[in-house]
């Protein structure tokens, strides 16, 4: 990689403290992927620290040859618009799946047309299906981009087109076994291929799935809510799965502040009812 890039388009993806007056600074570029900087000297400043809060566009220019870089130049290239309601956990939950997915180096550029989307999306709109539908088309390009991309219109058991007619298990490493097929499938992969932690016991843990859903996610069509769950089950377990099971600070952020709004609108009732 060049040991200069100037003026490069990109999101402040987190920030942390970095020695006396520094801060660590992780970016997500067109051109670069995620980029890692030292900006130095900026925390005395809080004109300097806003512009390095998450979801922030920036242009920016860095030196050095190392993974992490020297920061020499940040400029906003669009005024910070905070996102209502719990639309920011969303925002985290994309910049964690960069931050720990994907690498310093190589373009993204579809995935990060797809990111600024996703952004702009969660800035206004608080509908949760519809909020559903672009995490689900991020997370399955993010897949994709990663080389992990998952074809769900064709059976891996068999090699025919998906049916929608017939329902299909999902395995990680393997893809969508048709039902029939697969318990001796599953037998002869976990003997060769298939880490035992990953196989499935019962339907309960490896539900099965109408080839219909798979048919419409395949074309983007979420206009079935069932469909819309099953694409959210499928694409959490193959970034469970790359992510090696390590927990997600996003969802346990999410889920809290959903258990906490969940109390408080009960101690509302019970004010109510007493």
């Amino acid at each position: 990689m060049n040991p200069s890039q100037n003026l490069q388009p990109a999101y402040v993806l987190h920030s942390r403290n970095y020695r006396e007056t520094s801060l660590l600074v992780d970016f997500f570029c067109a051109n670069h992927g995620r980029v890692s900087a030292v900006a130095k000297r900026v925390r005395g400043s809080k004109n300097k620290l806003s512009l390095f809060r998450p979801f922030q566009p920036v242009q920016i220019t860095w030196t050095g040859r190392t993974d992490l870089k020297s920061l020499s130049h940040i400029e906003i290239t669009q005024s910070f618009q905070n996102f209502p309601g719990l639309n920011v956990y969303c925002g985290y939950y994309l910049n964690e799946l960069l931050l720990k997915l994907i690498g310093s180096g190589d373009a993204y550029i579809e995935l990060f047309s797809v990111y600024m989307e996703c952004l702009e999306f969660l800035k206004t709109n608080t509908d949760q299906k519809e909020q559903e539908k672009i995490l689900r088309k991020f997370e399955f390009l993010l897949l994709r981009e990663l080389g992990y991309g998952l074809n769900l219109s064709v059976c891996s058991s068999t090699g025919k087109a998906i049916s929608s007619a017939n329902h299909y298990y999902f395995l990680t490493n393997v893809g969508f076994i048709e039902e029939q097929a697969h318990m001796n499938t599953m037998d002869s992969t976990i003997n060769s291929t298939m880490d035992v932690a990953t196989a499935p016991t019962s339907s309960k843990v490896n539900p099965l799935f109408p080839g219909s859903h798979l048919l419409a996610i395949a074309e983007g069509n979420y206009d079935n809510r069932d469909a819309l769950k099953s694409a959210k089950i499928i694409t959490r377990r193959m970034i469970d799965f790359l992510l090696n099971g390590k927990p997600l600070n996003s969802r346990v952020l999410y889920a809290q502040m959903i258990k906490k709004m969940s109390e408080t609108e009960m101690n509302k009732m019970k004010g109510i009812s007493e």
